[in-house]
């Protein structure tokens, strides 16, 4: 059996013991650290000791001696300091076969470390009498952590054996079990505890460095050597300036070593004292690091050496002596500087006060050096006047090899009145320059190391104008509202991911964040609305700032329009609202919360589109909405991954995570085109032609308006159908993908209304409100719609559909959301539960939304995604109202 050292934490202390047993003759041990010189000694009991806590790191050796009463020694030993291993018991009171053992005697378990407290209870410290456990509780004596005391609900019965047993259930801190459960048998005799008797202080003496300290324990016996708990222990240091007490009333104490000397620490409970000695030495070196390093052949480079005491605190000014082992390839003077004379490889030894460490340096030839400037923008060399870059450097040799430590390297710039260098910072690896942009112009910025030089070019602009977007926005009361914020330069340059400060001229109204986020080319922040009321909002970066006035009202809408998990609706006054799911930007604004948990950008209640442009109409499709201006200029919004905005290209203008391409705002459709409508991926001219856009292997019209095949002209669209206008032909046609010609729907009928999805099926109105509806489970033709109403407008959700009648009555059918307040699926209309009168609806996948004759918007069905725009999650079976509506 050996000592025991574990560090429970590798930057402090080891805790050394001896389990019981092990030096039945021993009466002293001495424990010392062989890397750092710490002792300590302390007295055995039971022929072993208890834990210790000596200064030590992982890896250091612990040297022990058990010496007799002749102070002979009888065990020697040395262990070396592990991270983990499990703990023991060391030893337990009362111990193994022990008799006459006290009714109210204290019972403790001494552990070799520190132990969870949340693992200790009866279930791992038992007492039985026999097969009978004795009820009672676990605890840690006041003040320790390897102490465990089992105290008996009532006291001990006379003459009777008893056994503790202590499970491997019991875990360390680092959640190590127990090596092996351990027993021990005692027996009672008639009595009970007596008075104080003696006081015994554990370690008996210590040698510390300053600042370092050791946990003292009293152990407070009786006459007759019982131990006894709970009793009040006064703690006294015969000199508080060389070593300070940090708990005087309990048991253990800790001393910590102040300045260098001795002093007695006194330990007393009820007239009997107990005491230790502790000795303070100077500081002394404990540890020499030396690192290893790559240096250019006939260059002096310094070496990198830490000095370090017991505690790896950094002595500053001790000597170090420096040697060469090889000098033919390497040479070193007395500051520690090698100088390579010949390609190859060198030992250098670094020693201070008794301690060496050799390094192995590598002598290769300068190849390069390679600069990192931290540009604001990847590839982008561009500063405005007042912003700071930090550029890194590597040398390296001819292999591409850093060298390290860094050579010295001077700096330099071609122009200071355009960008000065202002600081440097050098380092173990790549010294690192702070250079400062102060004047518009340019300048190039020169690094030289090793006879080797770099450089890279800096063109400085300065703020001409911070231009915040939407200049004016409104957001629902408890709602937000998305500013952003783009950096404009004195030549019209935008400088993106600049980080511009927003503030709220009145918070209690409109509130924003303390930082800014970013989006594209600019930065934005969320605006909490409040409470009614205006506020002007200021962006301001380098001193130039821009505002945006924020409206916290109530909306109203004229219209609105459905997609598989966001809805949009434009408002009274003008302002387009969006809500639901954003993970492409389909709501028209980046959002800062989430849904379902993770990174799921979404909005629970009605959000402004973050631009100035103002819509008549719009479309949600799929994961992107288009809309219609007054003039008739078509805009789209979310993902574009195949090219759904019909910007051009599919690659961006912005990216939406695992999204991909997309733009969280508003951006015109390219060709020059003017709508009259638009409708999914579809824009009807206001010459009647239809052209569309989007790039899936089965639409594949690509990023830029195509012409649909055929050469027809149409009075309305609803993607992917269209109605003829010419009064010979109102019938209606649909169409596929990119180079497929519209084909008529079958049954010859003229509609006046249609409404298509780009699944299950299309509806469609006569002339006189009837309606009709194929695809699907309808079949290829024309079906009249069972129940003989009329409606004046329709919409199919694909697997349902809704229509509102001429005075405003809502009815739907279909499978999917009908909104009156069940789940069934129904073949003829069903009335829309709430008695409210609707001027439209719209509805698809699996929610619908619609706006009474009065302008509040409704919606019913799934809500994961926050669709129904209410402010909450839940679902619903029939229509509720959408938040911040009055």
């Amino acid at each position: 059996m050996s000592a025991r050292a574990e560090t429970t934490n590798p930057d402090s202390v080891a805790f050394v013991s001896l389990p019981a047993g092990t030096a039945p003759d021993g009466v002293r041990a001495t424990m010392r650290n062989r890397a750092t010189g710490l002792s300590a000694t302390t007295v055995l009991i039971d022929g072993g000791f208890d834990p210790v806590m000596l200064g030590a790191h992982v890896g250091d050796s612990i040297q022990v001696a058990v010496t007799d009463a002749q102070n002979h020694v009888v065990l020697q030993l040395v262990n070396v300091v592990s991270s983990r291993r499990p703990p023991v018991v060391v030893r337990t009171e009362p111990p193994q076969k022990k008799v006459d053992v006290p009714l109210n005697a204290a019972i403790v378990v001494v552990f070799s470390e520190p132990v969870d407290p949340a693992t200790l209870g009866t279930g791992t410290v038992q007492l039985h009498n026999g097969a009978t456990p004795v009820s009672g509780t676990v605890r840690l004596l006041p003040g320790t952590n390897d102490l465990a005391e089992f105290v008996p609900a009532v006291a001990l019965e006379p003459a009777t054996t008893y056994q503790l047993t202590v499970t491997d259930a019991v875990r360390d801190l680092s959640g190590d079990p127990l090596a092996a459960a351990a027993s021990a048998d005692f027996t009672t005799g008639n009595g009970v505890t007596g008075n104080v008797a003696s006081v015994t202080v554990l370690p008996t003496s210590a040698d510390l460095p300053p600042g370092g300290g050791i946990v003292l324990t009293a152990l407070v016996r009786d006459s007759a050597g019982n131990l006894l708990t709970g009793r009040s222990i006064a703690w006294v240091s015969s000199d508080s300036s060389t070593v300070r007490l940090f708990v005087t009333d309990s048991t253990p104490t800790i001393a910590r070593g102040i300045a260098a000397g001795t002093a007695t620490v006194t330990a007393t409970s009820e007239g009997h004292s107990g005491t230790a000695t502790i000795s303070v030495h100077t500081s002394r070196v404990a540890y020499v690091l030396l690192s290893d390093a790559r240096v250019p052949l006939g260059w002096p480079v310094r070496l990198h050496v830490e000095v370090l005491d017991e505690l790896q605190q950094h002595l500053v000014g001790v000597p170090v002596t420096w040697t060469s082992l090889t000098p033919a390839v390497a040479t070193v003077n007395s500051s520690g500087e090698v100088t390579g004379q010949t390609l190859g490889r060198a030992l250098i030894v670094a020693a201070s006060g008794g301690k060496s460490d050799t390094a192995n340096v590598t002598v290769a030839t300068p190849g390069g050096i390679r600069l990192f400037p931290n540009f604001p923008v990847f590839q982008d060399s561009s500063l405005l006047a007042g912003e700071v870059i930090g550029v890194g450097a590597v040398v390296g040799d001819v292999d591409g090899n850093g060298f390290y430590p860094d050579p010295p390297m001077t700096w330099n710039s071609s122009d200071n009145a355009v960008a000065l260098i202002v600081d440097s910072v050098p380092g173990l690896c790549c010294p690192k320059v702070v250079v400062r942009a102060l004047a518009p112009g340019s300048a190039t910025i020169t690094a030289t190391s090793a006879g080797l030089s770099a450089s890279f070019a800096v063109a400085v602009d300065r703020v001409a104008s911070v231009v915040v977007t939407p200049s004016a926005t409104t957001a629902v009361p408890g709602g937000t509202a998305t500013l952003i914020a783009t950096v404009l330069g004195a030549t019209g340059k935008v400088f993106p991911d600049r980080p511009v400060t927003f503030v709220s001229s009145d918070t209690t109204v409109a509130s924003v964040p303390s930082g800014a986020r970013v989006q594209g080319t600019s930065e934005w922040t969320s605006v909490t609305a409040r409470a009614l009321g205006s506020a002007t909002v200021s962006a301001t970066y380098l001193g130039v700032s821009g505002s945006a006035s924020v409206r916290v009202q109530n909306v109203n809408f004229t219209s609105i329009s459905t997609s598989a998990y966001h809805t949009c609706a434009i408002a009274v006054s003008g302002g387009t609202f969006c809500w639901g799911w954003d993970g492409s930007g389909e709501l028209g604004t980046p959002t800062l919360a989430t849904c379902n948990g993770g990174s799921n950008p979404c909005s629970l209640m009605p959000v402004a589109v973050a631009s100035d442009v103002r819509f008549d109409s719009l479309s949600a499709s799929y994961v992107s909405t288009c809309a219609l201006t007054a003039a008739s200029q078509g805009y789209c919004w979310g993902a574009n991954g195949i090219g759904q905005l019909g910007i051009g290209d599919s690659t961006g203008p912005e990216q939406c995570g695992y999204q991909g391409p997309c733009s969280t705002v508003p951006v015109p459709i390219v060709g020059g085109l003017t709508f009259k409508a638009i409708s999914g991926l579809c824009g009807l001219t206001t010459s009647g032609a239809a052209y569309c856009w989007g790039g899936s292997a089965t639409w594949g019209y690509g990023p830029s308006p195509q012409p649909v095949s055929g050469g027809l002209t149409f009075a309305a669209l609803s993607t992917p159908c269209g109605l003829r206008d010419s009064g010979a032909d109102s019938g209606a046609y649909c169409w596929g993908a990119y180079g497929t010609v519209p084909v008529a729907v079958p049954g010859g009928l003229a509609f006046a209304r249609i409404s298509a999805t780009n699944y299950a099926y299309t509806c469609a109105l006569g002339g006189a409100g009837d309606a009709y509806c194929w695809g699907g489970s309808y079949g290829s033709s024309p079906v009249a719609v069972p129940g003989g109403l009329t409606f004046a407008s329709i919409s199919s959700g694909g697997t349902f559909a809704c229509g509102v009648t001429a005075t405003g009555a809502a009815y739907c059918w279909g499978s999917g959301p009908l909104g009156n307040s069940t789940t069934t699926s129904s073949d003829v209309p069903v009335e829309v539960a709430g008695g409210l009168t609707w001027a439209s609806i719209s509805g698809y996948y699996d929610h619908a939304c619609g706006v009474t004759t009065s302008h509040v918007a409704y919606c019913w069905g799934s809500n994961f995604w926050g669709q129904l725009g209410t402010g909450n999650q839940s679902g619903s079976a029939v229509p509720v109202k959408v938040a911040g509506q009055p």
